[in-house]
């Protein structure tokens, strides 16, 4: 699983954030709110920023 610590510090400073609330789950917010659940083998940093980026493009397009 990925090290909690690995979010990339540009991503931290816009409000994500990660959270492990137990072995087998990771999951990723957004100002304090769950956004996406990754299991062990789906928690890859890759993973983790591809949904940060997929989150972005929606909240640009709710706002247009």
């Amino acid at each position: 699983m990925t090290n909690l610590d690995n979010l990339p510090d540009k991503y931290k400073q816009l409000g994500y954030s990660l959270r492990e609330p137990d072995d087998h789950i990771l999951e990723l917010l957004y100002k304090g709110a769950v956004i996406a659940f990754f299991g062990q083998a789906g928690a890859t940093t890759e993973n983790i920023i591809k949904a940060i980026e997929d989150f972005e493009i929606v909240k640009v397009e709710e706002v247009e």
